[in-house]
């Protein structure tokens, strides 16, 4: 940095000390001129007092003889005073009595006011002094003499060439010896300038600066010298912070109001904000919103209270992706113990999380095929026991467990990666089947288990249910692969542990369903086994049942029978077509025990479309005799049935094959049909209504019995349950539950029927509930059609 002239301290140093030498030659010239002109006034003075005592005798003669020659004594005298220039003498009465005037020798003595109120008076040209006169003791008169006086400006006039010129050599001398003066204090402010102007960083600072004498730039020197010891040491640890600062590991620097002051190049990496855009902003731009506001009070909170903070905590950055960082917070304080700064520093977890993943992933998952190992299933299935012994009325799970038996023979044959792609192929048909209805898992080589939770708490229903499921996986899994350029074929078998107990371990019920699989495999004619002996026992039957029905509904050994139903006065409005199993062994098996293995076999396709079309002969046949032409048939129909894509053409068909009047069909539906895909539902029961079927909901009030169903579907009558009706005489709340039934009946205009009347206290009380249709055994069991039109005749 360059000074200027006028700001130069050195030029300023020099003026100053030329500027104080010429007042002090001024007040030295002034005080010289002031002491002799006072030494002037007393020499006049005292020279005036000697003239007053010399004329006071003759000026005493003079008056007393008034002698002229005397005044003419005085007179000459007077002139022998070289500076006196002219003298005026009193008398004692103020009167002038001679003036003398060094010019004038004529004596004039006019009279002349005295003015003698002060003894000096003074200007530029004279002085003029009083003195008194006396004689003796006498006072005589008094004498004014005025002399020849040089003044302050008139000297001043005189000496000015003499004073120019001293004051010119003065200022030349005075100048040099300021600017040496003057040099002497700046040159050691020069040298610190001239160092700390070479010196461009503090990197560059190796040599120091000196001044060898020992005064107070020596002790300047000594304090700079000292204080660029300390920058270089903090500089020092300045940069060793500035590399500490810039780590790997994230770093924020904020405030006590928690605006961002500093950031380093890792906080960029990590959040995406540049130094610019973190600058000045508060460190909540980063927040995601995962955490609660009790969350960062907490936080707020130890810092006041600790002043640090550490946790984890989820932050967003500048992209908006969302990642886990361990962030630690420590509170800097001011030398009175109140926080100036907060010091953030962070890392990003995202890859810790990802590889804490990994190895959890690795420690629950097959690596292969992604499903869980041993370890997860073991785990799933103690979940399932925990949530089982929460429960009051649980339903049953169970485990499959197969292998592939021929799993060796193709590493053998074709290689192991041919073999691990069987196994991926396996895993993923697998996942198609279950979907999210199941845990599957590799517990080995070759080895895989299945935890599925089924819908029923019924041991039987669960049985059944799971030995379908199982026939359906093992169907899939043992369909050919197309592996590359080759097929293969594999053989696999399950094993099934049902469980419901709370008493039993999660390795206990694999162990047993192993077992079921090594007992199964050693079978050749079976290809699922059951562990519990009651579960394989009723898993038989229902095959053996199963392979029953489909020969009996081949050799014609179901049949249909009817039950009346009528009104209050017992006349016959129609009746319900009844499926029965008339075994050629067996007898007459009860529904209850066939319909449900019909169900989930899915031959209630088959019997279903059998049912309906004997149904609809039969009601041609009513509709052709004059009696019974009015008759009406109900047929229950299945809810798989009902969902089936052709169904309203399969009842299009038997309408047209038998050529009945649609209006005496009758097809009972239950709510759970209903469940599934409403508007479908909808669609379909308008086409029949449309077509002139008639549509009875079936067992009302023992499902959810939605209000909505009364209102948008198109039905013509409601079934009131036998479990409502068995009791009725003895149950208030299944009389109000059939009170309100018929109530909805009559508000929607429904037709209300009742089934399983069997006494006539039942009938009573239904009529004067308002129903006037009944079904039950009060007006007849369920018989044949040739029965019913023998008793009919009768």
């Amino acid at each position: 940095m360059k000074f200027s002239w006028r700001w130069s301290i050195r030029k300023q140093l020099s003026l100053l000390i030329l500027l104080v030498t010429l007042i002090t030659g001024l007040l030295g010239y002034g005080t010289f001129l002031g002491f002799k002109l006072h030494n002037q006034h007393q020499e006049l003075q005292h020279q005036a007092s000697i003239i007053a005592q010399v004329l006071s005798e003759n000026f005493a003669r003079a008056l007393l003889q008034d002698d002229i020659q005397v005044i003419s004594d005085i007179h000459r005298s007077l002139h022998t005073f070289d500076l006196l220039k002219s003298a005026i003498i009193f008398n004692r009465h103020g009167q002038p009595a001679l003036q003398f005037s060094l010019n004038d020798e004529t004596v004039n003595l006019d009279k002349l006011s005295l003015s003698n109120d002060r003894p000096f008076y003074w200007d530029d040209k004279q002085i003029d002094i009083y003195q008194p006169l006396n004689y003796g003791t006498s006072h005589i008169g008094d004498a004014r003499f005025s002399f020849e006086f040089q003044g302050m400006l008139a000297r001043l006039k005189n000496d000015l060439p003499i004073i120019t010129l001293i004051a010119i050599c003065m200022l030349i001398v005075s100048y040099a010896l300021a600017h040496l003066v003057a040099s002497s204090f700046t040159t050691p402010i020069f040298n610190l300038i001239k160092f700390f102007e070479t010196t461009e960083k503090l990197d560059g600072i190796n040599d120091r600066p000196s001044w060898k004498k020992k005064n107070e730039f020596g002790r300047l020197y000594d304090e700079i010298n000292l204080m660029l010891n300390r920058i270089e040491e903090d500089h020092e640890n300045l940069k060793i912070a500035a590399v500490a600062f810039e780590t790997e590991t994230g770093m924020v620097v904020t405030d006590a109001q928690q605006r961002i002051l500093q950031v380093n190049r890792a906080f960029t990496r990590i959040t995406g904000y540049s130094k610019e855009e973190a600058i000045g902003r508060s460190p909540k731009l980063l927040q995601s919103g995962r955490h609660p506001n009790s969350f960062y009070l907490a936080m707020w909170d130890s810092l006041q209270s600790r002043k640090y903070w550490e946790g984890e905590i989820w932050n967003r950055n500048k992209c908006g992706d969302v990642y886990p960082e361990r962030l630690t917070i420590q509170a800097i304080l001011n030398d009175h113990g109140e926080t100036a700064y907060y010091v953030g520093s962070f890392i990003d977890l995202s890859d810790l999380k990802k590889a804490e993943a990994k190895v959890e992933y690795l420690g629950l998952y097959d690596p292969l095929t992604g499903l869980a190992n041993r370890k997860l299933f073991i785990n799933q299935v103690q979940s399932v026991i925990q949530y089982q012994s929460n429960s009051d009325n649980p339903s049953y799970a169970t485990i499959y467990c197969f292998d592939l038996d021929n799993l060796r023979l193709i590493n053998e044959s074709f290689g192991h990666a041919l073999g691990d792609i069987l196994l991926v192929e396996v895993s993923q048909r697998l996942r198609q089947f279950f979907g999210d209805r199941g845990c599957i898992a590799r517990l080995d080589s070759d080895l895989f288990a299945v935890l599925q939770i089924t819908s029923d708490t019924a041991f039987d229903d669960a049985t059944l249910a799971v030995e379908q499921y199982a026939e359906q996986m093992l169907k899939k899994i043992n369909n050919p692969y197309q592996l590359e350029d080759k097929q293969v074929v594999t053989f696999a078998k399950a094993g099934l542990a049902l469980f419901k107990s709370p008493a039993q371990s999660a390795e206990e019920i694999l162990h047993q369903a192993e077992s079921a699989l090594y007992q199964v495999k050693q079978s050749f004619d079976s290809r699922i086994g059951f562990f519990d002996p009651a579960a394989e026992n009723l898993a038989r039957d229902y095959l053996e049942i199963q392979e029953a029905m489909v020969n009996s509904l081949a050799d014609g050994h179901f049949e249909l029978y009817y039950q009346l139903q009528c009104d209050s006065n017992a006349s016959v409005l129609g009746a319900e077509a009844l499926l029965r199993w008339n075994h050629p062994e067996k007898g007459l098996i009860p529904p209850n025990q066939f319909i449900p293995i019909a169900e989930r076999s899915r031959l209630i396709l088959p019997l279903g479309a059998w049912v309906l079309g004997e149904a609809c002969m039969q009601l041609a046949l009513w509709q052709q005799n004059k009696k019974t032409s009015s008759w009406t048939v109900a047929v229950n129909v299945s809810a798989l049935q009902f969902q089936q894509g052709d169904f309203i053409d399969q009842v299009l068909h038997c309408i047209h094959s038998s050529g009945i009047d649609p209006k005496g069909l009758k097809l009972e539906l239950t709510e759970a049909l209903m469940i599934s895909d409403f508007e479908v539902t909808v669609q379909k029961m308008r086409r029949l209504n449309e077509v002139g079927v008639q549509i009875s909901l079936d067992d009302f009030g023992t499902g959810y019995s939605s209000l909505r169903y009364l209102r948008d579907l198109p039905i013509d009558q409601i079934k009131i349950d036998r479990a409502f009706v068995r009791n009725l005489e003895n149950n208030a709340s299944d009389l109000a539950i059939i009170e309100v039934i018929i109530g909805l009946g009559k508000v929607f205009k429904m037709e209300i029927i009742a089934e399983g009347v069997e006494t006539q206290e039942q009938l009573e009380i239904l009529v004067n509930l308002g129903c006037n249709n009944f079904q039950g055994y009060l007006f007849g069991r369920p018989m044949t059609a040739l029965q019913w039109n023998q008793a009919y005749e009768s």
